[in-house]
């Protein structure tokens, strides 16, 4: 689960019916959520940094071996900064996702329904951009 379908389904969630406020089975399920949305986050900036490390030593072992041509290791450079380039775009935003589970998780402890909907609904419109 990722983070833009757990704000969509907190959102209403929320929306249904919150005259009342959450129950406890209902906060320990966002927890549960927030917490696979985490472990998921977790999985995929691993797989980031394995690919990062892999792409460095593959670029490194075939740049020693092209080191004698001028062309070769120059595209061999080349590719392998562009990958790293490309994967460190992506840990970023992954760390940038991380953040945000994290300051919903206090959110959702710590605000009542109808103020967590509208920071969850402004949020959702800042992840569809």
């Amino acid at each position: 689960m990722r983070l833009i379908e757990f704000v969509q389904t907190r959102i209403q969630t929320v929306e249904q019916g919150t005259k009342r406020g959450p129950s406890i089975s209902e906060k320990q399920a966002t927890a549960d959520d927030l917490a696979r949305v985490q472990k998921t986050n977790e999985r995929y900036f691993a797989v980031y940094w394995a690919t990062l490390i892999a792409t460095f030593l593959g670029t490194l072992i075939l740049a020693i071996m092209f080191r004698s041509e001028m062309g070769g290791l120059a595209a061999v450079l080349g590719a392998g900064g562009i990958l790293q380039g490309g994967l460190l775009l992506r840990l970023s935003s992954e760390w940038k996702e991380k953040a945000r589970i994290d300051i919903i998780a206090v959110l959702t402890r710590r605000l009542p329904p109808t103020e967590l909907t509208l920071v969850l609904k402004e949020l959702l419109d800042g992840l569809r951009k």
